[in-house]
């Protein structure tokens, strides 16, 4: 049986990595910004709506339902 794989492009996957790490507290949502070339309010906005969403955030929620990819609807 394989398993269920979802798509990402590298810039999903880079928003996810970094937003994980100030959902943490890694990162401050300033660093989150500059990395991925938003505003801070924008980086704030993200964090909100991914907080959210529980602790299957990665999984859950961030699927486009008519393409089936990540997406972050709030940026």
């Amino acid at each position: 049986m394989e398993k269920d794989r979802i798509e990402m492009s590298q810039r999903e996957r880079d928003v996810l990595k970094v937003m994980s790490m100030v959902l943490s507290g890694k990162r401050t949502q300033a660093e989150a910004a500059r990395l991925l070339c938003r505003s801070e309010r924008q980086v704030r906005r993200v964090q909100r709506w991914l907080e959210g969403r529980g602790p299957m955030l990665m999984l859950v929620g961030l699927i486009d339902d008519a393409t089936d990819r990540i997406v972050c609807r709030s940026v």
